[in-house]
């Protein structure tokens, strides 16, 4: 039987990298969306795939 070990970390930001990291999650996800907007306004078909 082999034996799998699970960690857990957790961070604790200052306030100044808790807004540059709320900044970059706002960031990517507009990006995202305007992403999917562009790709289904082409092709009102589109449907995303996961991997």
């Amino acid at each position: 039987m082999e034996l799998t070990r699970a960690y857990k970390f957790s961070i604790y930001p200052d306030a100044k990298s808790q807004k540059e990291i709320e900044m970059q999650l706002n960031f990517s996800k507009d990006f995202h969306n305007k992403l999917l907007g562009y790709a289904y306004k082409k092709d009102r078909t589109f449907i995303p795939k996961c991997i």
